[in-house]
Parts: structure tokens; C-alpha cells; sequence
């Protein structure tokens, strides 16, 4: 041909004389018609839309010849070559009817679709080509295997695999199942698919079918429709057209069962926000912990991910028991999360949501009550399955007493062996108080506080504000607290005794206090009228008998529970104590707000399905010739004119200016919607 010699095969080849050009099938190799010997038309840029071999220039006709010679997979080419060889494909499926040949020709079909399917017109017309090489002879449909979408694939009318698909499984078991019903719901959209959907389709259908399980146990149930499948191929090359029948229910024009999918499938859109913003921040490096984190738990932990095993490896190496002391920039570095600074609470949040992706936590938290952003180190622990997400009360007066707990043993400068050991018995004391999971954040609370113990000095200042009822009742609940146990031994008193004098309650009141939990007192200090002053005489108090504590004491449990009971009011005064002041900006995670900003709707923002789809097949052009354009309209099923009217109706909204320049070759405003496709 010319000689270029092709021995690949697939193609018409043929001298066709005289025969005028409309008798003359696309894809026929016109051995008459000239080739340039130079100068090839690589790109296609002087191929119309629906193009011809006879009709196309000779500088196109080489770069054809040349791309045929090399293989028929160099992306360099122009689409057109690729559509001009298609056409001969179709030809001698469909018209020449050369079933014995449909495995080789869908083979070829697939691996064109493997460099060439992202040009929308391809896939379309490819994809269509597909299914009706299965179903337009006489097939066995039990051969049949549907392969749910791996991206989202909207079409302006449902494909015909889908509809076979739906109406099989309909018509055998009554109802459809998960994945079936995802695919209907975006094959079938009457807009563009949101971002969402696009950037996180695979996590998209994990979620869909696990709450679809949930909701429909035996599949979604409705029933058969009467019509049976009538499909029309239609041919790429407009040559011909083909009509295939189905004996299978269409569920084509259905709306009942869409719109519940249509619920259920906006609620995962939902569930997906977070993740699919902290994704896009991280366009093109992979799925981050960060995003990880954001998946719900349930999809997460079905979800095999290398990074997770990296972390819980790293944890576990480091964490032999229930928790560890790490420093603050390791832990930081292993979750990804980018330190720049101090750990505040926002970044603080971020790392503990990482953690929580291998079942581990860490302290100080901002949502329990720690202060972020002191000392070099955190305290990373085995967190407990059932953990709450922030702090109970009764969890915040504990915390707070250990707190001040520790700030007064370490007054002296010390926290001394026998001082740990009772800190420590005073979480191990809390059981009926505090649930399982809270105990465990206590322990490694109580760990970060004892390497980072909070100054005396910062705390006497807020504590000497408070009024002296609030300053007993914080000491009597410390008491309550040490005594949780029903027993107190003189250790405890000890340490309760620098707790009561730092706090400037009187020494002796420990003592009264203590007496009255045994029982032979009164569970509350007694209000007394106080006496008129004298001029005459100052009469010194008479000191309180003072207890030396020998031994264990037992106490009244009863008693302690009423102490308990002010847990409400004794954690507001200790938040207002160790309160951290308001930054003046939060730290907030940097999101991709350009990629949020754009429209959810997709392409082109307000304008329906039918004319999106034309709108983009016409992008892949600046000029129109009329008939081509006629007739791209009539694939579509829409009037011309008014295809034309509806679009520039649209961009004058959207854009204010015209999308389409009417005449006998229309031009398209590419530049002018360039900024409204995705």
C-alpha cells in the first residue's frame, strides 16, 4: 500500500474504482487514493469528525498508514486514526457477521481501550460496541459475567450491559443486589456525578455495600417490569445501525427503586466528606493515615492497607506494655501529621485519630481535660475498644485531682516512690466511678503528668482566687477521691495533708474530715453563727485534737459516695484551675479548598445531562461543520437548534458569553469553557 506494508491484519483493503464516496465504507483502505510521501498529519488536525479513508487528505492518510505499521497503540496519534480503524472493526462483527472472529475483535477492542479510553467519545463508543458484541447473536447469556464499574461511568442512556445485568437478577431472585444497584444509581443521574464520587469511587462502594447489607439484608426488592429489552446499536461510523432483543426485563425506565438507592447512596456520599477532603489535599501521594483515619471503622478495618501495617508495627515495637512515653516528634512523624511548631490541640486531634486506625491513643488530649504543647514527650497507649470520644465529668474530676495531686507532690521538687504508688491506687480506686476504657487514659494520663508535672507555682495563684468553700470542697473531694476504696492508709494522709495546707485549708480540717467519713461524724461541716466581736478580750481558739494515723482506716462508703455526689460542681472550679487560655486561631488542617470550591455537580455546573454529554463531545473540537454537528445531535436524541439555544442559555448564566458561534461550521468557545469542565 503504497509502500507501507501492514501485516497486522483487521483492515479493508481494496480498490474501489469509481464507486461514489457515500457507497463507499468508512473504513475500506481506497489502494487509489493518494498518500503523501511526507508530512504526515500525526496529530489529525485536517481529519473531520466522522472521517472516511477516501475522503481525508493525503498527508492524513499517511500518518493512518504509519500508525497501522506501528502497532495501532501509539498515543502520539490523533483519535480520528484510532476511530477510522474502529470503524472496520464494527463492520465485520455487526455487517459481515463474523461471530467465529467476536473474541479476537473484543480483544482488539480492549487493548485500543487500554491507551485510548480516556477520549469520552471512544469510551462511549467502544463501550457500546462491547455489549453488543455479547448480546446481538445468538450468545449464551449464561455466559454472561457483569463487572461492576471501577470508575464511575455516566451515560446519557443506560448501558445495555447494566440493563441486562439488572433485569437478569431481577427476573431470578426478585431483587437486586448491592453492587448492581451503585451502578444503576450512577449510570442513571440525571446531573454530573459529585467530586466526591469521582475522587473516592472504590471507597464509594465499599461503604454503599456494607450499609446496603445493613438495610437490605436480601437485596432491594421490586418488581419485574413488563417490557423486555429493545436495544439499538448504532454504529460509530453511522453506516448502519442494528437492533437487538432481549427476552430480559428493562428496567430503563424505572424511578421507584432509584430513589431509594439514590437515599442510601447520598448517605455514604456523607459519611465520605471528611475523607475525600483530607484525600484531596493529597492529591497524588497516595492515601494518607490522615485520610484513612477518616473512613468509618467498620469499612476501614476491611480495607488491607500497607501504611497501617507500617504503624501498628512501629507502635508495637516501641509499646511492650500498656503505654509509652514517645517523643513528640516521632509520633508526629509516624502519623504523617506535620508538627511546624507546637502540638496544638487541632494537630493533637489529627495524630489521635491516626493512632486509632492500629487501636492505640495518646495523652495529654485536648478532648479529655490534657494540656497540649508542654514538655517533649506524649504518652502513647493500647487504647480500649468502646472508648469515648471526650471526657465525662466524673473522668474530668479525677483527672483534675490527680492533676493537683501531682502538683503538690511535687512541690518539694520530687515525686518520690511511695507518692506514684498512691497516685496510681487512686485510678486503680475510681472503678465504680469510671468505666474500664476511662481508667485506661487515666494510667497513661497520670504517666505524661508524672514526666511533666504541672508547677505549684502556676496553680496557687488561680487556687487562691477561689473562695474558701470552693477550696474545701476541691480538698474534701481529693479525700473522697484517695478513700475511694473505703480504706486509707498513712501514706495517702500524708500526701492529703500537703494537699489541704497548699490549698490553705486548715491542717486539721483533714483530720475532721477524715473522722467524719468513719462515721462518728458528721458528713458535712456544720454552719455556726459566728459571735459578736469583744473589745475586751482575745480568747485564742482552742486547737483541734490532731490524729496520729498509725494504720489503715476504714471508712464508711456511704459517706464517700455523698462526697461523690458534688463530682459536678468539683470539676467545674478544677476546669477553671487548669483551664488552658484560648489561642487566638485554632490550628486548622489546610484543605484543598479549590478542589471543594469547584462544583459537586461535575463538568459543567446547572446544565442537564443530554446537553453535557453533548457539550463534551463538542470540546474535543473548535469547528463544527454543520452536518457534523446535525448529526452528533441526532446520536444524542436532541433537536439542533435548540441543543444551540439550551447551551448558550447556560453559558450565558454561567459565564456571560456564548458557548457555541452558529453558522455553516460552528466554532466552540473552548477557552471560555475550559475554566468550567473538569
Amino acid at each position: 500500500m503504497s509502500g507501507h506494508g501492514i501485516s497486522s491484519g483487521m483492515i479493508y483493503v481494496g480498490k474501489l474504482g469509481k464507486r461514489a464516496h457515500w457507497e463507499t465504507p468508512k473504513a475500506y483502505i481506497n489502494l487509489d487514493a493518494e498518500v503523501a510521501t511526507a508530512g504526515e498529519d500525526v496529530l489529525g488536525a485536517e481529519m473531520p469528525y466522522w472521517p472516511s479513508y477516501s475522503e481525508i487528505s493525503p498527508h492524513s492518510r499517511l500518518a493512518y498508514l504509519r500508525w497501522l505499521m506501528g502497532g495501532r497503540r501509539d498515543p502520539e496519534y490523533g483519535i480520528g486514526y484510532v476511530f477510522l480503524f474502529f470503524y472496520g472493526l464494527e463492520r465485520r462483527l455487526f455487517v459481515d457477521k463474523a461471530y467465529t472472529e467476536a473474541s479476537n475483535l473484543i480483544q482488539e477492542v480492549n487493548e485500543l481501550r487500554e491507551v485510548y479510553g480516556d477520549n469520552g467519545s471512544f469510551d462511549r463508543y467502544s463501550q457500546s460496541f462491547l455489549d453488543a458484541a455479547i448480546f446481538a447473536h445468538d450468545a449464551n447469556l449464561g455466559d454472561f459475567i457483569y463487572k461492576p464499574m471501577a470508575e464511575p461511568q455516566r451515560s446519557w442512556e443506560l448501558p445495555l450491559r447494566l440493563r441486562v445485568a439488572i433485569g437478569a437478577q431481577i427476573e431470578e431472585k426478585g431483587a437486586i443486589e448491592a453492587d448492581l444497584a451503585l451502578d444503576w444509581w450512577v449510570a442513571s443521574r440525571d446531573r454530573q456525578l459529585p467530586k466526591t464520587v469521582r475522587r473516592v469511587f472504590s471507597e464509594l462502594r465499599s461503604v454503599f455495600c456494607l450499609r446496603f447489607a445493613g438495610k437490605y439484608p436480601e437485596g432491594l426488592k421490586f418488581n419485574k417490569p413488563k417490557a423486555l429489552i429493545r436495544n439499538q446499536y448504532r454504529s460509530a461510523s453511522g453506516d448502519f445501525d442494528i437492533r437487538i432483543s432481549l427476552d430480559i426485563p428493562d428496567v430503563g425506565n424505572l424511578t421507584a427503586p432509584l430513589k431509594k438507592i439514590d437515599a442510601l447512596a447520598q448517605e455514604c456520599i456523607e459519611e465520605l466528606k471528611n475523607y475525600s477532603r483530607v484525600k484531596a489535599k493529597n492529591e497524588g501521594k497516595g492515601v494518607s493515615l490522615e485520610a484513612i483515619a477518616q473512613l468509618p471503622a467498620d469499612v476501614r478495618s476491611r480495607m488491607p492497607s500497607s501504611a497501617v501495617d507500617k504503624l501498628r508495627a512501629w507502635l508495637e515495637e516501641r509499646i511492650s506494655h500498656d503505654f509509652a512515653s514517645v517523643a513528640v516528634s516521632d509520633i508526629f512523624s509516624v502519623t504523617g501529621v506535620e508538627l511546624d511548631g507546637k502540638p496544638t490541640a487541632a494537630k493533637v486531634r489529627r495524630v489521635s485519630s491516626v493512632l486509632d486506625i492500629a487501636g492505640y491513643d495518646l495523652e495529654p488530649h485536648p478532648d479529655f481535660g490534657g494540656k497540649v504543647g508542654i514538655g517533649q514527650e506524649m504518652v502513647v497507649f493500647r487504647s480500649e475498644d468502646g472508648a469515648a470520644i471526650s471526657a465525662s465529668e466524673a473522668y474530668l474530676s479525677v483527672a483534675h485531682t490527680l492533676s493537683l495531686s501531682v502538683a503538690v507532690a511535687n512541690a518539694d521538687g520530687e515525686i518520690c516512690r511511695d507518692e506514684r504508688i498512691h497516685l496510681r491506687e487512686m485510678i486503680a480506686q475510681e472503678g465504680k466511678w469510671l468505666s474500664t476504657p476511662e481508667k485506661v487514659r487515666l494510667a497513661a494520663h497520670l504517666e505524661w503528668l508524672i514526666a511533666t508535672p504541672p508547677t505549684w507555682a502556676s496553680l496557687q495563684a488561680k487556687l487562691k482566687k477561689l473562695p474558701l468553700d470552693g477550696r474545701r470542697l476541691v480538698a474534701r473531694f481529693a479525700l473522697a477521691t484517695a478513700a475511694a476504696d473505703g480504706r486509707i492508709d498513712p501514706g495517702e494522709v500524708k500526701l492529703l495533708e500537703k494537699v489541704y495546707a497548699l490549698m490553705e485549708v486548715e491542717k486539721n480540717q483533714l483530720y475532721t474530715d477524715l473522722h467524719a467519713l468513719e462515721g462518728g461524724g458528721q458528713d458535712r461541716p456544720v454552719s455556726v453563727k459566728a459571735a459578736e466581736p469583744t473589745k475586751d478580750y482575745m480568747i485564742p481558739a482552742q486547737p483541734a485534737p490532731q490524729r496520729q494515723v498509725d494504720g489503715p482506716v476504714v471508712l464508711d462508703m456511704s459517706r464517700i459516695e455523698q462526697i461523690r455526689q458534688d463530682t459536678h460542681q468539683v470539676s467545674q472550679i478544677l476546669s477553671e484551675v487548669f483551664a488552658e487560655p484560648e489561642a487566638a486561631v485554632e490550628d486548622v488542617p489546610e484543605i484543598d479548598t479549590q478542589a471543594e470550591m469547584e462544583s459537586e455537580e461535575g463538568a459543567f455546573v446547572g446544565l442537564d445531562a443530554d446537553h453535557t454529554a453533548l457539550l463534551e463531545e463538542l470540546m474535543a473540537r473548535t469547528h463544527w461543520p454543520r452536518e457534523d454537528y446535525e448529526r452528533l445531535c441526532t446520536e444524542f436524541g436532541l433537536m439542533a437548534e435548540g441543543a444551540i439555544e439550551t447551551i448558550n442559555d447556560w453559558a450565558f448564566d454561567a459565564h456571560d458569553d456564548a458557548a457555541i458561534e452558529d453558522g455553516e461550521t460552528l466554532e466552540i468557545n473552548r477557552e471560555l469553557l475550559q475554566g468550567g469542565s473538569a
